[in-house]
């Protein structure tokens, strides 16, 4: 199960599937996320961009 305190990239490298969740958020954050945050948590990236972090580990858990 993934929670708010894994990084980026652990995520991605153990589901690729989740790239396309990332990218999703990219105009959210108005940025690559997983070219300039791929070592955040995703409680750090969440409270950044103001992104629900909930909404997030819903989609990423459910991969």
């Amino acid at each position: 199960m993934i929670n708010k305190n894994d990084e980026i990239f652990d995520i991605v490298e153990k589901y690729p599937q989740a790239e396309n969740i990332f990218r999703s958020y990219d105009a959210i954050a108005d940025c690559c996320i997983l070219c300039t945050h791929l070592f955040d948590t995703i409680d750090l990236l969440s409270k950044k961009y103001n992104i629900n972090i909930d909404i997030l580990l819903k989609q990423l858990n459910s991969l």
